[in-house]
């Protein structure tokens, strides 16, 4: 979804620079929806992202 292997993903996690919070519930990881739509709603209407989520 953002173009990023895992093992970068966790590293960035870790490091505190993956660009959303990151929450670890027991052996998981979880990203919140709303700071990930956020996130790939950059540069695009939010309207029409909405529009495609209907």
């Amino acid at each position: 979804m953002l173009g990023v292997m895992r093992s970068t993903a966790y590293k960035a996690s870790a490091e505190g620079t993956f660009p959303v919070s990151i929450i670890r519930v027991g052996g998981r990881w979880r990203v919140s929806q709303e700071a990930l739509r956020r996130l790939l709603d950059v540069g695009r209407g939010v309207s029409s992202q909405r529009a495609l989520c209907r």
